[in-house]
């Protein structure tokens, strides 16, 4: 029993001894600081707890929150911990950090789940250094900085996916934000301003997700894509940069509802095999080119807004792009321009009140055009190819011209145009008749490209930017093509043009007042019989290029009157810059009229319409002919009949005589 009390005893005692001893010792580290003593569990106050960020992050575990009280913070920072935040206590207009070594990052983050909110962070320089760096790190959330003055990167994400970026303003940069194999990152009211090259820049990611950013003069382009695909780019705006959206090799990207006005070169920019992206709803107006893609196929573009650029929407080399329902109107050049692009689909857009042309198509092939409207351009619809295969297109009567249809016909035979046409383009096509039209304000007024034995027949086609009528490659022996009584005035460029066009009949046409020839014979047009025509002040009345032999007057005589007396002769042309004379007052010049190598060697001294042919005799009347009588013609039946009755008369009176004789 006392051998209990006395092992009771000890224990106690022991016991005692420790909880002094701890006690003791508590107080001790408490004096020294071994351990940060905090305000709540979890939390660790800069610079109350510690001096600097650093040592914050060195001395926090996973969970906590570090809050940076106001002021001015020189170092840089490594966060090598995860599920571990960084604030601001008030924000980043009163936090600023700034780079203590030039040549590093001033937050550089390589663990995941990492939160870094409120702070100014700038003066990081030399090359590849960055304000805010994550380095293979995800799940973090940067948001409320303010980056700037950085040399080269403000926020950068390096082979960094599933990030969240908001509400930062990385400004007076190199680059803004700046994305390097890094994807599914979610980046969300950003401002990326004023930075020497990139607003925003994604390279070699994917999936990334951009939303009511704003990139705006930037020196070079507000957001940036290259080799970047299967992003989404939204609500946007990309405003006063050289480039507004640029994507260089960079496919199935969607954009939506941006806005990229007002920059110097293009608005939207795919450039370079960027293929399958879709372009919905974006407004691209007052740039260089509203939405230009150049070398880049397979795109859809859907009710775009392209006014008031250059261009409005322009593609260079691009095919198989779907454009519908855009707006592209009220640019200082063109409103649609198709270069060199082939099998582009064209529907419901509207193309209207543009400085120079509606829908332009420059040496481009199979594209397919319907329900394209196109009114109030100085030049509504063009085309022009260098071949058959770049003449060939799928234009409906769906497209119109101020209200009218364009009638583009390839492969037609035996037909004549309606008279309620637009635009006439006939290609490769057989006896086609375009008769008793006006055609105005296109590239031409009346194209026929391959086409043979076909009439052109009372058109007016005036005020064309190129030619008011234009035969391309119209070259056979039995091209045929004749064009008669039309009028080809004040047009761009020239009256009537034969381009490698041959054996062609033009007669009793005046091409007045163009801009440049009234009449032009490009190479390898030969064999073209050309007379009364007239040719009056035109810059040059005509032009006929080397190796060009054609005739310049009717190939037989005509009956003629002239002034009033007849004449009979071969008939050119009159040209209102002809300096000879008429010695013998037929109407025809005595010297012929210099074209090149050609000359029209009966040139008349007054348009043509003065030279009229002889009146047509009567016509005879129904069940014979008339013959003319005078007085003489009709009495002599009357004379003969007299002298017959008074010879015999005279016969009986002698008979008589010699009975009673």
């Amino acid at each position: 029993m006392k051998r209990g009390k006395i092992h009771q005893r000890k224990i106690f005692g022991i016991a005692l001894a420790v909880l002094v001893i701890s006690s003791i010792c508590g107080a001790l580290l408490g004096i020294v600081n071994l351990e940060p003593v905090s305000a709540s569990p979890g939390i660790i106050y800069v610079p109350d707890d510690y001096a600097k960020i650093q040592w914050a992050v060195d001395n926090a575990t996973s969970g906590d929150t570090i809050i940076v009280s106001d002021g001015t913070y020189t170092e840089n920072i490594d966060v090598n911990k995860a599920h571990l935040t960084i604030r601001s206590e008030n924000g980043a207009g009163s936090t600023i950090v700034q780079a203590a070594t030039s040549n590093d990052d001033v937050f550089r983050v390589i663990a995941n789940w990492v939160n870094i909110t409120g702070f100014t962070v700038q003066n990081a320089a030399g090359s590849g250094f960055a304000g805010i760096y994550l380095y293979y790190a995800g799940h973090c959330n940067i948001s409320s900085n303010n980056v700037t003055n950085n040399s080269n990167d403000g926020i950068k994400l390096w082979y960094s996916s599933d990030n969240t970026l908001t509400n930062n303003n990385a400004s007076n940069n190199w680059y803004g934000i700046y994305l390097d194999e890094s994807s599914s990152n979610t980046i969300t009211n950003n401002n990326a301003n004023s930075n020497d090259w990139y607003g925003i820049y994604l390279d070699s990611s994917s999936n990334n997700t951009l939303t009511n950013n704003t990139a705006s003069s930037n020196y070079n382009d507000g957001i940036y894509l290259s080799s970047s695909s299967n992003n989404t780019l939204t609500n946007n705006t990309a405003s006063n940069n050289n480039w507004g959206i640029y994507l260089d090799s960079s496919s199935n990207n969607t954009l939506t509802n941006n806005n990229a006005t007002s920059n110097t070169f293009d608005g939207i920019y795919l450039r370079s095999s960027s293929n399958n992206n879709t372009l919905i709803d974006n407004t691209a107006n007052s740039n260089r080119n509203g939405i230009f893609l150049d070398s880049s196929s397979n795109n859809t573009l859907t009710n775009n807004t392209a006014n008031s650029n250059d261009s409005g929407i322009f593609l260079d080399s691009s095919s198989n792009n779907t454009l519908t329902n855009n707006n592209a109107n009220s640019n200082d050049w063109c409103g649609i321009y198709l270069d060199e692009s082939s099998s582009n689909t064209l529907t419901n857009n509207n193309a209207s009140n543009n400085s120079n042309d509606g829908i332009k198509l420059w040496y481009s092939s199979d594209n397919t055009l319907t329900n394209n409207t196109m009114s109030g351009n100085t030049r509504n619809f063009f085309v022009n190819g260098n071949s058959l295969s770049r003449y060939t297109q799928n234009i409906d009567t769906s497209n119109t011209v101020d209200g009218k249809p364009i009638y583009y016909w390839v492969n037609h035979y035996d037909e004549q145009v309606p008279h309620d046409a637009g635009f006439v383009g006939i290609v490769n096509s057989t006896n086609i008749t375009v008769r008793n039209l006006t055609l105005t304000k296109n590239s031409h007024g009346v194209l026929l490209a391959y086409t043979d034995n076909s009439s052109i027949e009372d058109v007016t086609a005036s005020n064309n930017y190129y030619d008011g009528i234009y035969l391309d490659e119209s070259s056979s022996s039995s091209s045929n093509n004749t064009l008669t009584n039309n009028t080809a005035n004040s047009n761009d460029s020239d009256g009537i043009c034969l381009d490698e066009s041959s054996s062609n009949t033009i007669t009793n046409n005046n091409a007045n007042s163009n801009d440049w020839y009234g009449i032009y014979l490009m190479w390898f047009s030969s064999h073209n019989t050309i007379y009364l025509n007239n040719f009056v002040n035109n810059v040059f009345n005509a032009v006929s290029l080397s190796g060009t032999t054609n005739t310049w007057n009717s190939t037989e005589e005509i009956t003629y009157t002239y002034k009033g007396s007849n004449h009979t002769g071969h008939l050119g042309n009159y040209w209102d810059d002809y300096t000879g004379s008429d010695i013998d007052g037929d109407g025809i010049g005595e010297t012929p009229y210099t074209i090149d190598s050609d000359a029209d060697s009966y040139p008349l001294v007054e348009p043509f319409e003065n030279y009229e042919p002889p009146a047509p005799p009567p016509p005879p009347p129904v069940g014979g002919t008339i013959y003319p009588m005078n007085k003489l013609t009709i009495l002599a039946p009357w004379i003969a009949l007299a002298v017959l009755l008074a010879g015999s008369l005279t016969w009986l009176t002698l008979r008589r005589r010699r009975a009673h004789g």
